[in-house]
């Protein structure tokens, strides 16, 4: 009493095996998920090392692990307030 059919049971590895999934911790499996900046070496293009998180490698301004992350916030921030004087400034001289 309480279990699973055995039709149930039969669908459901059929299920598994379409998906090339025998075990069912193979479909739960929790994943690990890497962080910046622990991400070194996910993908391809990754910097060797990175030594400060806050001084950010060009070739992670545009990583999907990046964006996700909370220093994607404080550098778009910084970037922003950068860009935002330069444009100040830049009207100034033209003003003269």
């Amino acid at each position: 009493m309480g279990g699973k059919s055995i039709a149930h049971r039969a669908a459901s590895y059929r299920a598994r095996r379409a998906m090339l999934k025998y075990k069912m911790s193979d479909i739960f499996k929790e994943k690990i998920r890497k962080e910046y900046p622990n991400c070194i070496g996910t993908f391809s293009d990754c910097p060797e090392a990175i030594a400060n998180p806050d001084e950010l490698p060009e070739q992670c301004k545009k990583c999907p692990i990046f964006v996700e992350s909370k220093y994607y916030e404080k550098q778009m921030n910084k970037e922003t307030l950068e860009k935002a004087k330069e444009l100040a400034q830049l009207f100034q001289e033209l003003r003269k």
